[in-house]
């Protein structure tokens, strides 16, 4: 060892040295030490494993090897060949494009991915590996079975190289994604390259519904949502069949699955059944005016359903969209009024809870029926100091009933309403509620379109109300003039409201 690392002194292209197996003692890994303490040296790789070295000589050279992979685009990639050969489960994705890395070195490392079973993603884009390395991975691709994405673009590679791969692929089925660039294949290669693709893409989508079929049949506790590409009418099939005693799944979103009137029928059936699924998207597929025929027979019993979409199925018509929406919606407020009434926070507003100060629902679909069991509770309440109730889906009738609860409560600073579907008389109501409040200072309604008129019922709340510094309403459609009058009130109910402002 000490000779060895004696000779490799004058050497300035070596980059990996494989020792292992071997009787080297510290005295001779430490020659290695010093050898690597020289800038000039090269290596990248020393591989002393089943020596009689001790842990703080190889500590030391391992630090020198780090500073010599970390120098130089190749040294950055020498330490992934220790991680492919030792298969190590942490590496999954492996991008090293533009390291300079050459047609030997790229056939090094698909030899290493041939037995690798944790990488899924390869970049390997613009390091010149030509064809050689081109027909490396092609032999690669023979062998490998967890590899799903390779990108060769930019390497120089020709239609020889580009062969080598479109006949390794007829061989995988794992990649589903392959980039080689422009112009390495022609017309025909191309199409071919993206039948096997396709190919490889539907023979996993069929896995995959193979599998959550039989978890759905287990009824697997952690199974609450599936999102499938290609299902077809006979992936859905199954679906229905496994969702008849499911009580876990709640999301089914099959957009883009060309499913017809054949695969919804059994779909139609399972929803009959099924207590537990609350979305269904069937988005873009290719179902008529027959198949949403049937999906409406059945929610005029099925209560569990809130969301159905049938949208860009060409021929469903307006009229069968509109009705089952409304029923979803009934569906969705049914389910708002039954969770509101064992709500936490409802019970504890109406219990008067002194520690309940702060009520957040922000994107919690309320509805007016929501906003309603809200306004009866906060009657009762005299503690609450912060309600944001935003984006909760609450119209202009919901609006109002808020409105009358919170006009006198006693202990409420901060009110958001913001981004709910009330319009100008909503947001009247509100301002018309809180003329004589001597509580609120900060109140939030943007997103609301109040347009100019709500926007005018605002500026008068101002005039009444100088305890509120803080407003913040949508001014679309309101006249330059208004927004001006607003901004003065506020600034001028700042001066006067010190504990807003400390």
């Amino acid at each position: 060892a000490i000779a060895l690392a004696n000779a490799l002194k004058e050497n300035s292209t070596l980059q990996e040295l494989f020792l292992g197996g071997n009787l080297i003692t510290d005295r001779g890994a430490q020659a290695f030490v010093d050898l690597l303490v020289d800038a000039n040296c090269t290596l990248q790789i020393i591989d002393l494993t089943d020596n009689n070295v001790s842990q703080d000589v190889l500590e030391k050279m391992n630090v020198l090897l780090a500073r010599n992979r970390n120098g130089s685009p190749m040294g950055q990639v020498a330490g992934l060949f220790m991680r492919l050969n030792s298969n190590d489960p942490a590496l999954k994705h492996l991008y090293v494009n533009d390291k300079e890395i050459g047609n030997k070195a790229s056939k090094r490392l698909a030899e290493a991915l041939s037995k690798n079973t944790y990488v899924t993603t390869i970049d390997i884009s613009s390091n010149n590996i030509g064809d050689i390395g081109a027909i490396s991975f092609g032999e690669m691709l023979r062998e490998n079975t967890t590899l799903q994405s390779l990108n060769l673009k930019n390497n120089y590679i020709t239609s020889s190289g580009g062969q080598s791969i479109l006949t390794a692929l007829h061989h995988n089925s794992t990649v589903t994604e392959l980039e080689l660039g422009d112009g390495v294949l022609g017309e025909m290669e191309q199409l071919q390259l993206e039948i096997l693709l396709a190919r490889n893409r539907a023979g996993q989508e069929m896995d995959s519904l193979a599998h959550y079929t039989q978890r759905l049949s287990e009824n697997d506790p952690t199974l609450t949502a599936i999102n499938l590409d290609q299902a077809g009418d006979d992936g859905l099939k199954m679906l229905s069949g496994a969702l008849l005693q499911n009580t876990v799944l709640t999301e089914l979103f099959l957009t883009s699955n060309d499913i017809t009137d054949k695969g919804v029928k059994h779909l139609a059936v399972a929803l009959e059944m099924n207590k537990t699924v609350r979305e269904v998207s069937l988005y873009g597929n290719s179902i008529t005016d027959c198949g949403a025929m049937m999906l409406l027979y059945v929610m005029q019993t099925n209560k569990t359903v809130t969301f159905l979409d049938l949208r860009k199925n060409e021929e469903v018509s307006e009229d069968l969209l509109e009705k089952l929406d409304l029923l979803t919606k009934q569906n969705r407020m049914n389910h708002t009024v039954q969770k509101l009434a064992v709500s936490n926070a409802v019970a504890r507003l109406q219990a008067n809870d002194p520690s309940l100060t702060d009520v957040s629902l922000n994107y919690e679909y309320l509805g007016d029926e929501g906003a309603m069991i809200y306004a009866g509770a906060l009657k009762e309440n005299t503690y609450l100091a912060n309600l944001n109730l935003s984006h909760a889906s609450i119209g202009d009738s919901g609006a109002q009933i808020l409105a009358s609860a919170v006009h006198n409560h006693p202990t409420l600073t901060c009110l958001s309403l913001a981004w709910n579907d009330f319009t100008r008389i909503g947001v009247t109501a509100v301002a018309l509620a809180l003329r004589k409040n001597k509580v609120i200072n900060e109140l939030d309604l943007s997103g609301c379109r109040g347009e100019d008129a709500g926007a005018t019922a605002l500026l008068e709340l101002l005039l009444y109300n100088k305890n509120i510094c803080k407003l913040s309403y949508d001014e679309t459609g309101v006249p330059d003039c208004t927004i001006a009058n607003i901004d003065q009130l506020l600034k001028r109910n700042s001066k006067f409201n010190t504990s807003f402002l400390t």
